[in-house]
């Protein structure tokens, strides 16, 4: 009995356990899209070494520019840049994050370093004027 118990417990010990990540799971102009509906959209566990990402994606139907939203998962070692992918289809922007449910939106951040310019502009304008 002991034995048992004790290859049992070397057994769950040798088998290392993967985590991965959950991302939001769509493509549309409306759910997925900004600000973005997360109780109409899927989840998605995603697979070792991929991350979440949001994607902005502008294309042509009949000669009208749309727009579009696109989110899930995709391996970490992917490029995520804007590019024109020909046939009237561009990625316009792409953003990539690394915990649950993080493609959900993408969050500003500025420091002293954003909002110094804008106040800047107010007190020469506030001088001048």
């Amino acid at each position: 009995m002991a034995k048992n118990i004790l290859v049992a417990a070397l057994f769950i010990l040798g088998v290392s356990q993967v985590s991965s990540i959950k991302c939001y799971f769509c493509a549309s102009t409306t759910d997925c899209a900004d600000p973005v509906n997360t109780a109409a959209i899927e989840t998605f566990d995603c697979e070792n070494e991929q991350v979440c990402y949001k994607m902005g994606i502008r294309f042509q139907i009949a000669g009208l520019d749309q727009s579009a939203i696109a989110r899930g998962c995709i391996p970490a070692d992917s490029p995520c840049t804007a590019a024109d992918l020909g046939l009237r289809i561009s990625i316009t922007s792409c953003h990539l994050c690394d915990t649950d449910l993080c493609n959900a939106s993408v969050r500003l951040t500025g420091g002293i370093y954003a909002v110094l310019p804008m106040i800047v502009s107010l007190l020469i304008a506030k001088i001048k004027f």
